[in-house]
């Protein structure tokens, strides 16, 4: 029997967990933001478990199962505002010739053709699109929908990273000298923000006369609520002189408003004005291959020119693994880290061996004088006695 319980997550969340048995007699659970839901599908436990090889769960299409599926992981996981984006534009637009099709007739081969014409032209977008198709049909599979097992043993698409690209500091100024927003450009390589929470900053987020601001948000016009990539994205950035400068310099320039960085009418950009002007300002300057993000790379290569940690430059760019992804990503800004730390070992080997030369030493003058027993019992110092001789002798 199938049965539902009340839960609260390590956020303090409300979950409802359904546990059950599958066909198999396998001890399975599933959770559920809404109660009503966790019914429906215990009930459909259940059913499935009684009738066992009579049931059959009505198919259907691709695009209509994917559709509720992509409803209920946004309440289920309430995602970013660009996550978001990303996955309804591979249910809906990546995955389009799978959504006319009964789940049922999908197969592996299906699967893998429409992911193959994806990887043709774009082979990071058919990553994506690998993984969210799959994630539709582990669904369905899961609701009692027929799914060809194949589809879960393909191999996603292979993907050669893009190189990023790293700007000195005069490269960046001559970047952001091809734009109407010069400012936003060169804070953006100073800073390390990101461009959704540059477009989210408003004035009270900023403190120039401490140098910091705070990450509280990000999005853009159109959004509707705003919030971090991640929820350890919401930090204190600490700026450079000439980064608070340029956000002296906006904040005097600009029309009223709460945005930081607002658009020609006053408004906050929206994702795709904004990447559009940066990309005019990109071919302009000779950098046609540069993405907005390549800013963010700019920061961290400028900050490990000015011998900053992995550690520190990670708490800037909001991750919380203590420099492990920055590290690994861009192992080739810091050549002399291992070499630097050699040094030190050999320097505390050398201070260890000095210790030990200074140890001997001490306890070479603290050594006590021998002393032997004589044939009377009493003890014979040797040096004292032979000098009692000496004078004897010399008298």
């Amino acid at each position: 029997m199938a049965s539902v319980s009340r839960y609260q997550t390590k956020s303090g969340a409300i979950r409802w967990r359904v546990r059950f048995r599958d066909v198999s007699g396998r001890e399975r659970s599933r959770s559920f933001v809404l109660r009503k839901d966790a019914g429906r599908f215990r009930l459909e436990m259940e059913r499935r478990r009684q009738l066992g090889a009579l049931f059959e769960t009505p198919t259907e299409a691709f695009g209509t199962f994917a559709d509720a599926w992509l409803d209920r992981w946004e309440v289920a996981k309430r995602p970013a505002p660009s996550t978001l984006e990303g996955v309804k534009r591979n249910v809906r637009l990546h995955l389009a010739v799978l959504r006319s099709l009964p789940i049922e007739r999908i197969s592996a081969a299906v699967f893998e053709d429409a992911i193959v014409a994806i990887a043709r032209t774009r082979p990071r977008t058919a990553q994506h699109a690998f993984e969210t198709g799959r994630r539709v049909l582990r669904d369905a599979r899961d609701r009692g929908q027929t799914v060809d097992e194949a589809v879960f043993r393909l191999s996603p698409p292979k993907y050669d990273e893009r190189m990023p690209v790293f700007l000195g500091v005069d490269e960046l100024r001559h970047l952001a000298s091809h734009s109407s927003e010069s400012c936003l450009i060169e804070f953006a390589g100073l800073s390390g923000l990101r461009m959704g929470e540059i477009a989210a900053l408003i004035d009270s987020d900023l403190d120039l006369d401490a140098r910091v601001l705070v990450v509280q948000r990000a999005g853009y016009r159109g959004t509707g609520w705003n919030r971090t990539k991640t929820e350890q994205s919401v930090r204190r950035v600490y700026l450079s002189e000439h980064a608070t400068e340029l956000l002296r310099e906006q904040l005097g320039s600009r029309e009223a408003g709460p945005w930081v960085f607002p658009d020609e009418e006053g408004r906050q950009w929206s994702k795709r004005a904004l990447y559009r002007r940066f990309e005019k300002a990109a071919r302009r300057s000779g950098r046609p291959e540069m993405h907005f993000h390549d800013l963010r790379h700019t920061f961290v290569s400028l900050m490990a020119k000015a011998n900053a940690l992995p550690a520190e430059i990670a708490r800037h760019l909001g991750h919380v693994d203590g420099g492990v992804l920055v590290s690994s990503r861009y192992q080739h800004l810091f050549p002399d880290a291992l070499e630097g730390a050699q040094h030190r070992l050999d320097q505390l080997i050398a201070d260890s061996d000095a210790g030990s030369v200074r140890d001997r030493v001490v306890s070479k003058a603290q050594k006590p004088r021998k002393q032997a027993v004589r044939r009377d019992g009493r003890t014979w110092d040797r040096t004292r006695d032979l000098s009692r001789v000496k004078r004897a002798l010399s008298r």
